[in-house]
């Protein structure tokens, strides 16, 4: 029997029986308006496409042509494009210098810090990246300095413009997920609100909160203001961590507060630019590769962002996008029906199709850099996103996956390997406008990969549900 033909009749049979259970909700559609109606069939919200890469064969294609919404499977594409531009050695750069002359012990300027985008100072996810503000208090006692009359300048200017992706909702402005990137970033560009007090640990000076009555305890934010807005009211103690907007504020209060534990007063004045300067430290992020490891197993929407502005330093992010589209144009891989808004997979705004996200991982798993690329993916049944998904089956160990969730949304990309780790096929598995619970919808893909590439075992009946942190938008 055709193998299409074989998954295509599992997922329409399989979700047809979903469906009866749990009935359908009313709600406006996640797909491109031109999209034709949603009945209930798994293949008919679904996309699935497989390459062997031995022989370039599609041995499966289920609406590979249809533009889903990806989510986190962006990911995927971001980092194979950064990995193909940049040097994988690279490592984001902040300097910090004195810029006045010192004299008697005294700065007679301002200490200032040029960010460039990494997302990683202070990231509590990657060794080697804490102790900013300590280093930098360390380099202006080497330098003598026990005074400053200037002010301590978080300087952004060479990252270029900032602003929130299109397709990002109001409602994730606030979340741990949606952390904005910003040219400084600091400890993942997240706090702990504390209320009724309306305090914040790290401390973030200069963060408005703006209260209003109500009976429902809930925070927002406008996309066009950094100003936050907490609606009701706490009654007892208790906290919340949110999405910082303000993180350059964050380090220059860290900053701050190491100087002044090394007996180093900042004085603040207003000193005119100097063209004296002195280098008081240098922070140096993780490699690229390691950064992109990390935030491709933790599916980490700030990582992400960061790395896809490497494309374009200085440059808007709408730049950043068209070097990565340049890319796959010039690697012929077809872009029909591809929208790219960011490089974390969390703007609603985003359509891949699953022939262009597999013909990525083709040109990539034959690419000089393969074994960089194919390392940042999780192995499935063993860590990040995919460590509970086929566990205890045949692939358990044997596939690398990207995941990507949101609401409406579960993808799936990456590689079937041999027994030497090597990949086999590229695998793409791509869902939008489900209604079925989201862990049934789970066990459904892992019987079409178990049909796909391993059809002499029994699929496990039932589904164990996955823990709470392979639920949320990633």
């Amino acid at each position: 029997m055709n193998l299409n033909f074989r998954v295509t009749t599992l997922l329409t049979a399989t979700l047809a029986l979903l469906m009866m259970a749990v009935p359908l909700q009313a709600g406006p559609s996640t797909l491109p308006q031109k999209s034709p109606a949603v009945p209930g069939s798994f293949a008919d919200v679904s996309g699935v496409y497989v390459i062997d890469l031995a022989t370039g064969e599609v041995i499966t294609d289920i609406n590979g042509a249809r533009p889903f919404i990806p989510a986190s499977v962006t990911k995927a594409v971001t980092t194979a494009s950064v990995l193909c531009l940049k040097d994988s050695a690279e490592r984001f750069v902040t300097p910090v210098a004195a810029l006045g002359k010192i004299k008697n012990g005294v700065l007679e300027g301002n200490i200032v810090v040029s960010c460039t985008g990494d997302p990683t100072i202070e990231s509590r996810h990657m060794g080697g990246v804490r102790g900013f503000a300590d280093s930098i208090a360390a380099g202006v006692k080497a330098l003598g300095i026990n005074r400053v009359k200037g002010r301590i300048i978080i300087d952004e200017a060479e990252m270029g413009p900032c602003d929130i992706p299109s397709g990002w909702m109001d409602e994730d402005l606030t979340e741990k997920y949606g952390a904005e990137l910003f040219g400084a970033n600091y400890g993942d560009n997240i706090t702990v609100l504390s209320l009724p007090a309306c305090t914040t640990s790290p401390a973030t000076p200069g963060l408005e909160i703006e209260k209003a009555p109500g009976k429902r305890l809930s925070l927002k934010r406008d996309r066009h203001s950094r100003k936050l807005k907490l609606t009701g009211t706490a009654g007892k103690s208790r906290s919340m961590t949110i999405a910082n907007p303000l993180p350059c504020s964050t380090m220059e209060a860290a900053v701050k507060s190491k100087l002044a534990d090394a007996g180093i007063a900042v004085e603040g004045a207003d000193i005119k630019p100097s063209n004296h300067t002195e280098l008081i430290y240098t922070h140096v992020s993780p490699r690229y590769v390691d950064i992109m490891r990390s935030l491709m197993v933790r599916s980490d929407n700030l990582y992400a962002e960061g790395m896809l502005r490497t494309l374009a330093p200085g440059e808007k992010r709408q730049e950043a996008i068209a070097e990565e589209l340049d890319i796959w144009t010039d690697n012929e891989v077809n872009l029909h029906g591809v929208i790219l808004e960011d490089g974390s997979g969390l703007s609603r705004s985003n359509r891949l199709t699953p022939r262009f996200l597999a013909e990525v991982l083709e040109w990539m798993a034959e690419s000089l850099v393969a074994p960089s690329y194919v390392r940042l993916f999780p192995t499935v049944g063993r860590e990040g996103t995919v460590r509970n998904f086929l566990k205890g089956t045949p692939l358990e160990g044997r596939m690398v996956l990207k995941t990507g969730s949101m609401r409406g949304v579960q993808s799936y990309a990456g590689y079937k390997l041999d027994e030497y780790g090597t990949p086999t096929h590229a695998v793409v598995v791509m869902c939008n406008n489900f209604k079925c619970d989201r862990g049934k919808l789970r066990a459904t893909i892992k019987d079409v990969l178990m049909e796909i590439f391993a059809p002499e075992a029994n699929p496990q009946e039932g589904y164990a549900p996955e823990s709470e942190d392979e639920q949320i938008t990633d």
